[in-house]
């Protein structure tokens, strides 16, 4: 299975159940024995006597206003009255302003029906529905995933990681047996060059030893 990016945020509606498991979560929960919402009052009115009294509210009408101000407006500046004041007064002196109907010359209506088509015309695919209903192009091979890849989603503003490639591959063997070759040893005194650890000598008197208990011949390598 594939890694999931860290620029990709995980979502509830995408995480797949997986047999014999419990979905997994996108998010932190909460420690056991913790208890969701907000305790509830009791009170002292039943359900009973909340159902049988039952009081429903009368909703205020809706305010309709039959005057039109954008229209009022322009017919004030071409009375000339440039400044708001002057507006409202035009306004308040002729409260009965209506727009007129427009009437056609044709016999076309203007509230007319559009027939269609609507919407945006379904390319043709040359997969049958068949195969698409019975998963013919589903793979079945990771049904223990709890979650669908996205390496292939491209988001604005964030770049994933780099693959490697086999120059880049090259390179970084090349240079860490550079680095092998480059790296200094460790400085031991020339006199000293020839004796042997601490824990060499600890081996070979254990060997020793052990060859001694058990009966068999024992000799020092030179």
């Amino acid at each position: 299975m594939a890694e999931h990016p860290n620029h990709i945020q995980k979502k509830r509606t995408m995480m797949k159940d997986r047999v014999g498991c419990v979905r997994a979560s996108t998010y932190s929960l909460p420690v056991e024995g913790h208890a969701y919402g907000m305790k509830t009052p009791e009170v002292a009115e039943g359900a009973g006597n909340i159902i049988s009294n039952w009081v429903t509210a009368n909703p205020s009408l809706e305010k309709k206003s039959s005057k039109l101000i954008v229209y009022s407006n322009v017919l004030a500046i071409k009375h000339g009255c440039i400044t708001s004041t002057a507006m409202r007064q035009y306004s308040i002196a002729h409260p009965n302003i209506r727009m007129k109907e427009v009437l056609n010359n044709d016999s076309t209506r203007v509230d007319a029906n559009h027939e269609g088509p609507f919407g945006i015309k379904t390319k043709f695919s040359e997969d049958p529905i068949n195969n698409i209903l019975q998963g013919r192009y589903t793979n079945f091979a990771n049904e223990d995933t709890d979650y669908p890849s996205v390496v292939s989603i491209k988001k604005v503003g964030f770049m994933p990681s780099p693959k490697p490639t086999i120059a880049s591959q090259s390179q970084a063997l090349a240079r860490e047996r550079k680095e092998e070759q480059e790296k200094p040893k460790h400085f031991i005194m020339k006199r000293f060059q020839n004796i042997k650890g601490k824990f060499e000598q600890d081996r070979e008197s254990e060997a020793k030893m052990r060859a001694s208990m058990e009966g068999t011949g024992y000799r020092e390598e030179e």
